[in-house]
C-alpha cells in the first residue's frame, strides 16, 4: 500500500527538521500515498461485449406466416458492431476521491419477423419484457414486395449491397441502448396483425397457404369456408401445406374434396342435399344382396378425454396450454377442466399453432369429442348411376323404412354402380362453425403500421465506421459487412431464403 509506506518515507525525511518535522512529514507522506491508492482503486471500465447470442440467426431457417393477431418471435438478419459511449463521475462530498468510468453500449440491427404483408406490429418484447413502443428506437416494415432498404442499412453497406428484404416483414432497432438488457442484443418478439381486424378468415388463409406451394387459386374453392374466423395462426414454414391445412381443418370442421377438377373445401354443419331411401341401394345391388352395411365402432375405442394444446391468447400469446374436455359414459354429465392428471379410458391430444381464446378452444375440443362418438357408424352402400353427382363432403340421410339417419359421405367410386362410404353425422355438432361470426376487436391506437420509406430516428447515434459483425473476411462481404448481398441466402435486391 502507497500509504503507509509514503508516511514512512516523509517521517525520515522530515526528521531532519525536528520532532516537529518528523510529525509533518509523516502526514504529508500519508496523504500523498492514500490518493495513489484511492486512484489505483476506481472501478475498472467494462470491457465491451459482442454478444449477439440472444437472437437466433440460422442460414436456411423457415420464415413463418401468420394469420391474425399472434406473437412470433424473430431472427436477426443484419447487425453493425455495438457503439461504446465512456462516461466517467466524480466522487461525491464524503466519498473517497477519485473518479469512475463507465461504458455503454448501443446497437443497430434489423430482425426478420415473418412473411409480409402485415398490417401492424402493436406490441414489442425484448426477453419477454414488454417495451414501450413511443420510446423505442425502432422502424417497421410491412413486407411487401415493393419495399425499399432502410437507410440506415444503405448507409453502412451501400446502396448496391443494401438488402430490401422484400417479402418480408422486417423491424430496424438504430441506437439501441443495451444497458438493461445485459449488453447483448436481446431476444425480440413481436404482437403481429396481419389484417386490422384482428381475426383472418378461412378462406385467405387456405387460399395463401395454396398460392405459397405453387397451387394455382383457380384450382380451389374456398368460398363455402368464408365465414369461418381464426384468431390467430401461425404456419411456421416448415410443414407441408396438407400437414398445415388438415389440423385446421379437424378443428374448425371443415373438409377438402375433389369436383370437377377443384379442390372445393365444404363446411360441415350443412343440411342433407339428398334422402337415399332403401329402395335406391336395392335397385343396384338386386334382389337377394344386402343393400348397405353398416359397422359401428366399439365404445372401448373411442376417446373419453379429448385435450387441444394451442397458445392462449389471454396470457399475452405467451402460454401454451392445453385444454380438456371429457365425456363420461356412466350416465354423467361431461366434464370441461384445464388439466386432468388421471384419465379412464381412451385419450387424445391435438397441437396446433393456433392463437386463441381458452374458452373458445374448449368449445372446438368438445365439438371434435363430440364429432368422434357420432361419427363411429360406417355406412356403405352401393346406388344406382343415377347417383353419379353425389361427392365427398355431401351430408346425406339414409332413409330406411321411414327410419332416418344423417351420414356426411368420406368416399365414392363408380364400377358401372356408385359405391359410397360414409360416417354417421349431425349438424348440429358443428354450431360453433355455422354460427354467426363474433365481433372482432380491432387494433389499438398505439399499434406501429409498417411504412416503405422512413427517415432516421431523431436523436439517436450515427454509426458510420467500423464492418459489420458478420464479416466475410478476405474477399467476403463489402466493406461495412452485413449478412452479404442480399441478406440470408439473396440477391442483390435483398430477401430471404424461403
Amino acid at each position: 500500500m502507497a500509504g503507509p509506506a509514503l508516511s514512512i518515507v516523509g517521517g525520515i525525511i522530515g526528521s531532519f527538521f525536528g520532532p516537529a518535522g518528523t510529525m509533518i512529514g509523516s502526514t504529508l507522506g500519508a496523504m500523498a500515498g492514500n490518493a495513489i491508492d484511492q486512484s489505483m482503486a476506481d472501478k475498472p471500465r467494462q470491457a465491451a461485449q459482442m454478444d449477439i447470442t440472444g437472437v437466433s440467426s440460422v442460414e436456411g431457417s423457415p420464415i413463418p406466416r401468420v394469420f391474425g393477431k399472434v406473437r412470433v418471435g424473430g431472427m436477426l438478419v443484419w447487425a453493425t458492431r455495438f457503439n461504446r459511449t465512456t462516461g466517467s463521475s466524480h466522487a461525491g462530498k464524503g466519498s473517497p476521491a477519485g473518479t469512475s468510468t463507465t461504458d455503454t453500449y448501443t446497437a443497430n440491427f434489423a430482425v426478420a419477423i415473418c412473411l409480409g404483408p402485415i398490417d401492424a406490429v402493436t406490441r414489442v418484447w425484448f426477453d419477454g419484457k414488454e417495451q414501450n413502443l413511443a420510446t423505442l428506437p425502432w422502424r417497421l416494415y410491412g413486407g411487401n414486395t415493393t419495399q425499399t432498404a432502410d437507410s440506415l442499412i444503405v448507409a453502412k453497406e451501400g446502396a448496391a449491397w443494401a438488402p430490401a428484404f422484400r417479402g418480408i416483414a422486417y423491424a430496424v432497432f438504430e441506437g439501441l441502448d443495451l444497458t438493461n438488457v445485459g449488453n447483448r442484443i436481446p431476444q425480440v418478439s413481436f404482437e403481429v396483425w396481419s389484417v386490422a381486424a384482428g381475426a383472418e378468415t378461412m378462406d385467405n388463409i387456405v387460399s395463401t397457404l395454396c398460392s405459397d406451394a405453387g397451387v394455382d387459386t383457380a384450382l380451389i374453392d374456398v368460398t363455402d369456408i368464408a365465414p369461418i374466423l381464426v384468431s390467430g395462426y401461425i404456419y411456421p414454414g416448415s410443414q407441408t401445406v396438407r400437414e398445415a391445412i388438415a389440423p385446421l381443418a379437424e378443428l374448425y370442421g371443415f373438409d377438402g374434396c375433389e369436383s370437377g377438377g377443384v379442390v372445393v373445401f365444404k363446411r360441415r354443419g350443412a343440411n342433407p342435399v339428398a334422402t337415399v331411401a332403401l329402395a335406391d341401394m336395392a335397385a343396384a345391388n338386386g334382389p337377394d344382396a344386402d343393400p348397405f352395411t353398416i359397422e359401428r365402432q366399439q365404445e372401448t375405442d373411442l376417446d373419453a378425454l379429448m385435450g387441444v394444446s394451442f397458445v392462449n391468447s389471454d396470457n399475452d400469446h405467451y402460454w401454451q396450454e392445453t385444454t380438456y374436455v371429457r365425456r363420461l359414459i356412466d350416465g354423467g354429465k361431461r366434464e370441461r377442466r384445464l388439466r386432468l392428471a388421471h384419465a379412464t379410458r381412451r385419450h387424445s391430444a391435438r397441437a396446433v399453432t393456433i392463437n386463441a381464446p381458452y374458452d373458445e378452444i374448449t368449445a372446438r375440443a368438445q365439438m371434435l369429442l363430440d364429432d368422434e362418438w357420432i361419427g363411429r357408424e360406417q355406412l356403405t352402400a352401393t346406388l344406382g348411376p343415377d347417383w353419379l353427382g353425389i361427392e365427398p363432403g355431401d351430408p346425406i340421410t339414409l332413409d330406411v323404412n321411414g327410419l332416418t339417419r344423417g351420414f356426411l359421405v368420406m368416399r365414392t367410386s363408380y364400377s358401372g354402380a356408385v359405391e359410397i362410404q360414409a360416417r354417421s353425422y349431425e349438424p348440429t355438432a358443428y354450431e360453433i362453425i355455422i354460427a354467426p361470426a363474433p365481433t372482432t376487436s380491432t387494433q389499438p391506437s398505439s399499434g406501429t403500421t409498417p411504412t416503405t420509406d422512413p427517415t432516421p430516428v431523431t436523436g439517436s447515434p450515427t454509426d458510420t465506421g467500423g464492418p459489420g459483425i458478420f464479416d466475410g473476411g478476405d474477399g467476403g462481404d463489402p466493406p461495412g459487412g452485413g449478412l452479404g448481398p442480399g441478406g440470408i441466402g439473396g440477391d442483390a435486391n435483398g430477401g430471404i431464403e424461403v
